[in-house]
């Protein structure tokens, strides 16, 4: 049975707003939202700065596009009621859409719609990833790399690779990580194929075409090579240092101490410096004490691997149950998949993917890009228990009609 994508659509809309109270993560457009500081001088000033709330100049901190997406709802509406409203719908369609793209990759996957449906249930039925609102750009990612990979599962024409690098741009645009995903997936899309090296060169380039403007733009304001962000040097001081903890939430004493957001003194120094020059030394900062404190940092390393996979019921309640059943049920459905092109795509990106996230805080909304593969390697098995209770059930029946 086929399940219209319609109504797989309205059905996540309908999830999303019954577990809109209990999974809302609406810390609002306040201060120490660095995309909404980047959105509202975008909108106001016309330019692409000020991620921590003062004048601190051009900044590459965040990805280009959902700060721009973000500053055309805030110039249209301003930051009042409107603004919220759309905010809020935008949100929840960023969840809605993802219903029915879960049983088209799982029939490019899995060869099954059925997993797929499973995996729909699975989020109808049980609250597994925060609603961001404003300030977070996670359900718009988690969409975008599964509305990319449902595009583009066969590129055999050269006018699909050309598609496929020219939208993969745009992705790595809004999320740089993102490439963990989609280059393993087009990858084995084209691996069969004799003109795989030529079709992945062209992928590359339209990719890097897309990407060139916003780092030529990079070069002209900031006086280097970023090809799209250069925040990593700060988050990995801000999570490697004497007062850090392995969690995000937790991590405010570091926050206070280290991280612009929370220290006057720090974001004032940004300015003077530029911005790339200070996270810079930000990154030297945390290298140095990470070659000073090896024990240590295995420890918050290991600690943020598990946080990844098994996030803290403390911190995430019902997500973190979710989240932790889905990535034991995910590996047995590694296993169960071993003939379907799953396992091929799979088995890379949940390797690689989370590999810069176990050297910062960690957060359950790191986990959203890749959650899609979770559900489905779940829906596997899901729906290999059910086959197997359909036919025990029907064995007790026959045996008692006998």
């Amino acid at each position: 049975m086929k399940i219209p994508p319609v109504a797989l659509f309205f059905a996540g809309l309908l999830a999303t707003a019954w577990q809109f109270p209990i999974l809302s993560a609406n810390e609002g457009l306040g201060h120490g939202m660095e995309t909404v500081a980047i959105a509202r001088t975008l909108a106001h000033e016309g330019r692409f700065a000020n991620p921590f709330g003062v004048e601190s100049g051009a900044t590459a901190q965040q990805a280009p596009l959902y700060p721009a997406l973000l500053a055309a709802v805030l110039k249209l509406g301003g930051e009042g009621t409107a603004a919220g409203a759309a905010i809020l719908l935008l949100a929840f369609l960023f969840h809605a859409l993802q219903f029915p793209l879960l049983p088209v990759l799982s029939q490019q996957l899995l060869h099954s719609r059925q997993p797929g449906y499973w995996a729909c249930l699975w989020l109808a039925a049980i609250p597994t990833m925060k609603v961001y609102l404003a300030w977070a750009d996670a359900g718009l990612i988690a969409l975008a790399v599964m509305a990319w990979c449902a595009a583009f599962h066969s590129s055999a024409a050269a006018h699909r690779c050309v598609a496929a690098g020219a939208s993969a741009g745009l992705v790595f645009l809004l999320h740089p990580a993102a490439a963990a995903v989609l280059l393993p997936w087009f990858t084995t899309a084209v691996w069969s194929d004799p003109q795989r090296f030529r079709k992945l060169a062209l992928f590359a380039s339209m990719a890097a075409a897309v990407c060139l403007p916003w780092t030529l733009r990079n070069a002209a304001e900031l006086g280097a090579f970023v090809p799209i962000r250069d925040n990593f040097g700060l988050e990995l001081q801000v999570s490697n240092n004497p007062l850090a903890v392995p969690q995000l939430l937790r991590n405010q004493p570091a926050q206070r101490a280290f991280h612009p957001n929370e220290n006057p003194t720090e974001a004032a120094r940004i300015a003077p410096l530029g911005e790339l020059a200070y996270f810079r030394e930000k990154g030297r900062q945390g290298w140095t004490w990470i070659a000073a404190n090896p024990s240590h940092f295995a420890q918050l390393t290991l600690a943020r691997l598990r946080e990844f996979w098994l996030p803290d019921p403390a911190l995430n309640g019902s997500i973190a149950w979710s989240a932790s059943l889905l990535t034991l049920l995910s590996a047995a459905g590694l296993l169960l998949s071993r003939n379907t092109p799953i396992w091929r795509f799979a088995l890379p990106v949940l390797l690689l993917f989370p590999l810069p996230y176990y050297l910062v805080q960690a957060d359950v909304r790191y986990r959203l890009p890749i959650l899609w593969l979770s559900l489905l390697l779940s829906g596997a098995v899901l729906h290999h228990a059910a086959c197997r209770m359909k036919v025990w059930l029907f064995g007790i029946r026959n045996s008692f009609i006998a």
